[in-house]
């Protein structure tokens, strides 16, 4: 049997998180993906309403991460790394025999991920991101 795997994405918002976790699918097929926003999405089912399912989905994402590792299933799972969670689960990974990944992915300026994230929301995007910028400013 093969090691399981652990590959967390993470990045600020806007930053191509969603898009770097396809290609990583491209090249491990059958990683479980455990995607906060996806789950939000089926909670509410549109992205419209996704900043009320949330903490919800979020919850549940962290549900997901702690079953596969226990489960000894590779998994991908995405994060802006807000807090000190997936990096413990990381270690916790680590720990059980996973080999972990982990990939940031940055972009060369703030004013470029606000961009890409008003455009998100313009498609009909989660506008959570959208507030924290137009917090900061």
């Amino acid at each position: 049997m093969s090691r399981p795997q652990m590959f967390l994405v993470a990045g600020v918002n806007g930053s191509g998180k969603s898009t770097f976790t396809r290609t990583v699918l491209d090249r491990f097929t059958g990683l479980n993906v455990i995607d906060p926003d996806a789950i939000a999405r089926t909670l509410t089912g549109s992205f419209a309403t996704i900043d009320s399912a949330s903490l919800s989905a979020g919850k549940q994402a962290l549900l997901a991460v702690q079953q596969c590792i226990e489960r000894d299933q590779s998994f991908i799972v995405e994060s802006t790394l807000s807090g000190m969670v997936y990096l413990r689960y990381l270690q916790q990974a680590k720990d059980a025999g996973f080999r972990t990944v982990l990939i940031y992915v940055a972009l060369s300026s703030a004013d470029l991920s606000a961009t890409r994230v008003q455009a998100r929301v313009a498609e009909g995007g989660t506008t959570f991101p959208t507030r924290i910028f137009n917090d900061a400013t």
